[in-house]
């Protein structure tokens, strides 16, 4: 895109269109308290298309200044330079979005899974099986430059690209939704053990993750715990019983020799004894009854 011009812009002139991510309202009324006290920092980005602009980035901005009932904002207008404007704008929305800090996990792999997509579809030759075969004669646009450019903005490597990429991939539609807003969305490590699940199976491994009602125990600490659950055809009511059934299991596969050596480990330990702490009432009477 080329930068046309800077300037106040009318924000009823303004057309928001289809986002990546939905406006956040609390986010927004936060953002209105401080561009009342300290202005507006970045102007928002929109671009010509026809009689009518369009917002290219910077939807909370622009929520705030509605909120705080502004008739104008500061915006930098571009123009499109190919003959796939829809593309062009969300690629750039992409590349903006993935560097702020507040995105999670998940939403940054989909905003990265978008870029590609759209990438690739704007630069056809940048796919990967045509970068390869064209890659001699210099004729094709890779998709790593548009990685570079990620990883000089959000600190990401290429490794780390594709990587959040197959994420987003591995999980189903319906798995997306279901993490959203919950713990499991900014923990990269989890999505991707999740994305590596068969996807009919990923809706039966979040039941033992995340618990149906507020306050419940989820039964599964982690989703590989979760994993190891369905697999053994155990449903155990709680993360305890099911750390029971691991040490069960556990228990019954080793050699005699280690189940010696783990008893002797509790003894030690003082989480075993054999001794009881008081004699049986019944055994108390009778030793009296005998004297």
């Amino acid at each position: 895109m080329k930068l046309v011009e800077v300037r106040l812009f009318p924000i009823e002139d303004i057309e928001v269109g289809d986002r990546i991510r939905e406006v956040n309202d609390a986010k927004a009324a936060v953002m209105a308290e401080t561009i009342k006290k300290n202005g507006l920092l970045q102007p928002i980005e929109i671009v010509k298309r026809g009689n009518k602009h369009v917002l290219v980035f910077g939807a909370h901005r622009l929520a705030a200044h509605k909120l705080l009932g502004m008739e104008e904002i500061s915006a930098r207008v571009v123009e499109c330079e190919t003959d796939k404007p829809d593309l062009e704008i969300r690629l750039r929305e992409c590349v903006e979005n993935v560097g702020r800090e507040e995105l999670t996990a998940l939403d940054r792999a989909g905003h990265l899974a978008e870029l590609k997509r759209v990438y690739e579809e704007l630069y056809p030759d940048s796919r990967r099986g045509v970068a390869g075969a064209k890659k001699k004669h210099d004729a094709a646009t890779p998709i790593f430059g548009v990685a570079d450019e990620i990883a000089s903005k959000a600190g990401l490597s290429k490794q780390t690209f594709f990587a959040a990429v197959a994420v987003w991939n591995g999980l189903a539609p319906e798995t997306r939704k279901a993490v959203t807003g919950t713990w499991l969305a900014d923990n990269g490590a989890q999505l991707a053990q999740l994305a590596k699940v068969e996807q009919k199976k990923q809706g039966r491994v979040l039941s033992l993750v995340l618990p149906a009602k507020e306050g419940e125990k989820p039964k599964a600490a982690s989703i590989s715990d979760a994993v190891s659950i369905i697999d053994n055809k155990v449903d155990p009511k709680s993360a305890d019983e099911a750390a029971f059934a691991a040490l069960v299991k556990a228990w019954h596969k080793a050699p005699h020799k280690a189940q010696r050596q783990f008893v002797e480990y509790l003894r030690q330990h003082k989480a075993l004894s054999l001794t009881p702490t008081k004699k049986p009432p019944a055994a108390s009477k009778k030793k009296r009854a005998s004297k």
